[in-house]
């Protein structure tokens, strides 16, 4: 039996699947775009423990939020903003280095593993939509046969 002629004979629960199956497929590659992470979000938590260690590092900021701090550099992108903010505290004293040191080789690590954190994520996620989808053929079709059985007897 070709191919086309398998489609055309699938009953109305096994077309539901198909469809069902389809929506399902379209909303987790959406889902996995929102999810997946990027360089941007990176330098965003990047952008943010730099500010907060400047808060509680320099005493002139003790009484602002990062919120404000990050509202002052809106016109720079977070990662310029690491960059900006790392010089402007060596330049004051040079031991701060070693605090940045820190910071930067927790989110450098992070970055060298983006790529393959991306497409574990994206498996991830195709990998549930598979075994889910698959899970509700089988569970219909297991209903289906044991329905069958009963309308034998």
């Amino acid at each position: 039996m070709p191919y086309k002629e398998k489609i055309l004979n699938l009953n109305g629960w096994q077309r539901l699947w198909v469809v069902a199956t389809a929506i399902y497929l379209i909303a987790s590659v959406i889902v996995a775009f929102n999810i997946v992470p990027t360089e941007k979000d990176i330098y965003k938590s990047w952008s943010s423990e730099i500010i907060s260690w400047a808060i509680t590092n320099d005493e002139k900021l003790k009484n602002y939020s990062p919120y404000s701090i990050r509202n002052s550099y809106s016109d720079m992108d977070d990662k310029e903003l690491v960059e900006k903010m790392q010089k402007k505290y060596i330049k004051e004293n040079v031991f701060h280095k070693f605090d940045f040191e820190i910071i930067n080789k927790r989110y450098k690590s992070e970055m060298d593993g983006l790529s393959s954190r991306q497409v574990q994520t994206v498996g991830s996620i195709l990998f549930l939509w598979l075994a889910s989808s698959m899970l509700v053929y089988i569970l219909g079709w297991s209903i289906s046969w044991m329905r069958r059985g009963f309308k034998k007897a």
